[in-house]
C-alpha cells in the first residue's frame, strides 16, 4: 500500500518518506544537502531560492557569491567584498585585522605604514622612508630611486666615489675635479667661505 508520510518538520517538501536529510524545499532556513539549516561556513543563503550556494573560492564566509564577509588565512580584505593575496600596488596587508591598507602617499610599495620599500612623487628611499632631497653624505640614485652613501670625504655628492663630491665639510676644500682635500694643490688656495679651492691670480704661482 502506498501512503503519504509527513516530511521532517523543517521541510516544506521532501522525498523518501520524510526521513531526515530528504528535504526538497524549506519552510525555514536554507536547503543544503537535503537539510534545512543555516548555511555552513563557505556557503551563503540565497533568499530567492532558499538554497545554500558555495562562496567564491577566495572567501571564508560570504553574503553572496562575489561578496566575501571574511577571508581565509593569509588573505586580506580589500574594500567591502574582495579577499586578495597579496594586496595591490600601493597597499599593504595589515596582519592584525587582515585588511589591505594604503601605504603613505610617498610610498609606491610598503611593508607597513612606517616601512616603505619603494618611492613615488620624485622621492628617494632612505632607511625605510621616502625623502627628498637625500640627507647630507648621501646622493639620489635615479636608477633605483634610493639614497646611496657618498664617499666618506664628501659632504654632498652626485655619485659614489671620491671624485664626485659637490661640497665638503669644514676642514676640507672642493677641487675643480670634485675631490675634497685638506690642502689645495699648488696654484690654488682654500676659500674658507665656500670651502672650495680657488685658482690663484697671475702672476702668483701659489697664494693663500
Amino acid at each position: 500500500m502506498r501512503i503519504c508520510a509527513p516530511c521532517d518538520h523543517s521541510c516544506a517538501t521532501c522525498h523518501k518518506n520524510g526521513l531526515p536529510g530528504t528535504c526538497d524545499s524549506c519552510t525555514e532556513g536554507f536547503l543544503h544537502e537535503g537539510y534545512c539549516m543555516d548555511c555552513i561556513e563557505g556557503y551563503y543563503g540565497n533568499p530567492e531560492t532558499h538554497i545554500c550556494h558555495e562562496c567564491h573560492s577566495s572567501c571564508a564566509t560570504c553574503n553572496s557569491y562575489e561578496c566575501c564577509e571574511d577571508c581565509p588565512f593569509a588573505f586580506f580584505k580589500l574594500g567591502e567584498c574582495d579577499c586578495v593575496r597579496p594586496c595591490p600596488h600601493g597597499m599593504f596587508g595589515y596582519e592584525i585585522e587582515h585588511v589591505c591598507l594604503n601605504c603613505h602617499e610617498d610610498c609606491c610599495t610598503c611593508a607597513d605604514m612606517a616601512t616603505c620599500t619603494s618611492c613615488c612623487n620624485d622621492n628617494y628611499l632612505f632607511e625605510d622612508w621616502c625623502v627628498s632631497p637625500c640627507p647630507a653624505h648621501y646622493y639620489a640614485s635615479n636608477a633605483d630611486m634610493t639614497c646611496k652613501e657618498c664617499h666618506h670625504s664628501c659632504l654632498t655628492c652626485s655619485d659614489i666615489g671620491p671624485e664626485f663630491c659637490l661640497s665638503c665639510d669644514d676642514v676640507t676644500f672642493l677641487t675643480e675635479n670634485g675631490y675634497c682635500v685638506k690642502k689645495c694643490p699648488t696654484g690654488w688656495y682654500g676659500d674658507a667661505m665656500n670651502r672650495t679651492c680657488t685658482k690663484c691670480i697671475a702672476p702668483c704661482d701659489d697664494c693663500y
